[in-house]
C-alpha cells in the first residue's frame, strides 16, 4: 500500500476531527509509528497488541492503538483503548475528545459524549473544535440556547470556522427561526467574499465513504440533514498552524482543517443556495450552488439544490443527471428522491417517478402526504 494520510472529514454541521501520530515514548510506538506511515495498520496494532501484553499502563500504547483502531474503522477498540488511556492519566483533554467521538461513531448515549466533551475543556482542550462539536450536541439534545452559545464561542475563537457557522445555522433552524438561520450563512458568505480568502478546489481523491469503511452516520435527524464520513488521500492542501490548547501542532491537522474548511464552505453555499430555491429566487439559487460546485464537486447537496432548480426551469433530462449524481454519492439521503422523482414525472415517466416516490416514503415512513402533495402540484404544473 502507496503511503498516505487519512482524513475523517465531517459535513452540516456540522464535525471533523483529526488523525495524528501521537507521542512516542517506547520502541513499540516507534515501530508501531512507522508500520503506520507504510499504511500496514494490522501489523502496527500488533506490534501495540505484544507491548500492553507486557506492561498494562503504558499511556502513549493506549492512545496510538486507539488512533489506529479509528483508521480501520474498529471504533469498539478504539473507545476501549482510550477509556484505558484515561485510566492511566485522567487529566489529558485531548483523549476525552477523541473518546466523545468514539461514542458518537459508536452510538452512545449523548449524555456520556457531553460529558467527555465537558472534561475534555475541564482539562485544557480549550479548542474552537470542542465548542463545536459540544454545540452539534447540545443541539441534538434540543439545548438550542447551550448550542448558539457554543457555536459563537467558536466562531470567536476562529472567525473563519464555516463548520460552526453550519451548525449555528443548523439550531437557529431546529428553533425555527429562518431568518436567523439565514443571516448566519449570509453573514459567513459576506465574510469570505469581502476579504483576500481565496477558498481552493477539494484536491484529495476519496477513496472510501461510510457505506465502503462502515463509517456510520452521525446522530441526527435523518429526515432534514446528513452527516457521514469521508477518507480521503493525496491531499495537497498547504497546512496552517493554530493553538490547540496546549497540545502539539500537527502538519496533518493543519492539513485536515484546511480540507473541512473547503467542504464546510462549500456546503454553506448549497444551504444558502437551497434558502434562495424556497424563496422562489433561481438565479441567486444558482450561483450560490455553482459556487459551492467549484470548492467541491462532490457536494451532494449542491447537486441536489441545481437539479431542483433545473426541475423548476424545465430541465429536467439535467436535473436527473444532477440527482442521480446526488444520490450515487449519498445514497441515503431521502429528500433526493422525492425531488428525483417530480423530476421523472415532468419528464414524463410516471413508472419511474413511482419507484423513487415509494423510496423516499422507505426512508419517511409518514411522508406520504408529502410525497402526494409535491405530485399535485406537479400536475398542476403540467396542466398549465
Amino acid at each position: 500500500m502507496k503511503k498516505f494520510t487519512l482524513y475523517l472529514l465531517f459535513l452540516c454541521v456540522l464535525g471533523v476531527f483529526p488523525l495524528a501520530v501521537f507521542g512516542q515514548n517506547s520502541d513499540a510506538t516507534r515501530k508501531a509509528a512507522e508500520l503506520l506511515m507504510q499504511g500496514k495498520f494490522k501489523d502496527a496494532i500488533a506490534v501495540l497488541d505484544k507491548a500492553v501484553e507486557k506492561n498494562k499502563d503504558l499511556f502513549e500504547v493506549y492512545k496510538l492503538r486507539a488512533a489506529l483502531k479509528r483508521m480501520t474503522g474498529d471504533f469498539e477498540g478504539a473507545l476501549s483503548d482510550l477509556s484505558a488511556a484515561i485510566e492511566q492519566k485522567a487529566d489529558d483533554g485531548e483523549i476525552y475528545e477523541q473518546r466523545a467521538m468514539m461514542r458518537l461513531y459508536t452510538r452512545r448515549d449523548k449524555a456520556l459524549v457531553l460529558a467527555d466533551l465537558d472534561a475534555a475543556l475541564a482539562n485544557g482542550r480549550k479548542h474552537e473544535k470542542v465548542y463545536s462539536t459540544r454545540g452539534s450536541v447540545k443541539a441534538q439534545l434540543r439545548d438550542f440556547e447551550g448550542a448558539i452559545a457554543d457555536y459563537e464561542t467558536a466562531i470567536g475563537m476562529r472567525p473563519e470556522m464555516a463548520g460552526a457557522y453550519l451548525g449555528l445555522s443548523s439550531a437557529y433552524g431546529m428553533m425555527r427561526n429562518e431568518e436567523k438561520s439565514t443571516e448566519v450563512l449570509e453573514k459567513f458568505v459576506a465574510m469570505i467574499e469581502n476579504s483576500n480568502t481565496k477558498i481552493g478546489k477539494v484536491d484529495g481523491q476519496v477513496v472510501a465513504t461510510s457505506d465502503a469503511n462502515k463509517i456510520p452516520v452521525m446522530p441526527g435527524d435523518k429526515n432534514t440533514g446528513m452527516e457521514t464520513s469521508v477518507i480521503i488521500r493525496g491531499s495537497t492542501t498547504t497546512g496552517r498552524r493554530y493553538s490547540d490548547g496546549g497540545s502539539s501542532n500537527f502538519n496533518q491537522r493543519d492539513t485536515a482543517f484546511e480540507m473541512e474548511q473547503k467542504k464546510n464552505t462549500a456546503a454553506v453555499y448549497s444551504q444558502l443556495g437551497m434558502v434562495y430555491v424556497r424563496r422562489g429566487d433561481y438565479e441567486r439559487a444558482s450561483q450560490l450552488v455553482e459556487k459551492s460546485l467549484a470548492i467541491d464537486p462532490q457536494d451532494f447537496m449542491a447537486l441536489m439544490t441545481r437539479g431542483k432548480i433545473r426541475t423548476a426551469q424545465g430541465n429536467y433530462a439535467a436535473a436527473i443527471a444532477d440527482l442521480d449524481a446526488s444520490i450515487k454519492l449519498m445514497p441515503n439521503f431521502s429528500q433526493v428522491y422525492l425531488e428525483r422523482g417530480i423530476a421523472k414525472l415532468l419528464s414524463g415517466n410516471e413508472a419511474e417517478a413511482q419507484k423513487d416516490f415509494d423510496k423516499f416514503i422507505e426512508f419517511v415512513p409518514n411522508g406520504k402526504t408529502m410525497v402526494d402533495y409535491e405530485i399535485q402540484k406537479a400536475k398542476e404544473r403540467l396542466e398549465k
